[in-house]
Formats: structure tokens, sequence, C-alpha cells
């Protein structure tokens, strides 16, 4: 997945008011977000797993994405 389909995802979820910050390394990505209220929320996630794990933290975080074609 590429890296633009990853963005549209965090940006979606900042759009919600969540402070993202992601880290993209030859290791995978690592993103953590936080709440509104302060809640941390921390996903990890190998190269080939970053796009899954920005929708699954988003998912979690009760955020809706639009699925990626």
């Amino acid at each position: 997945m590429s890296n633009e389909s990853i963005v549209k995802v965090l940006n979606c979820l900042e759009s919600h008011d969540y402070r993202v910050t992601a880290m993209v390394n030859v290791e995978g990505i690592e993103i953590v977000a936080i709440c509104p209220s302060g809640q941390t929320y921390h996903v990890k996630a190998a190269p080939n797993q970053r796009y899954a794990a920005c929708c699954e933290l988003a998912r979690q975080l009760g955020v809706m994405v639009e699925p990626n074609q």
C-alpha cells in the first residue's frame, strides 16, 4: 500500500481531533494517537502491514475510513 494511502488514514484521524504521530522506517511503522481526553493509542507494524495497522487503529478509535481500492 502506498504512503499516500497511509497519510490519508492518518489525516482522517487528525480531522477527528486526534493528535497523530507516525514514524516509518525499514522496520515498519509506529503510530501514536492521542485522544482529546489524553488517552493514548499505540500501534507498531511490519513494513508490509503499515496500511492495515493504520486502518486497525482507526477502527479502535471508532473512525470510519474509506477502503482503498
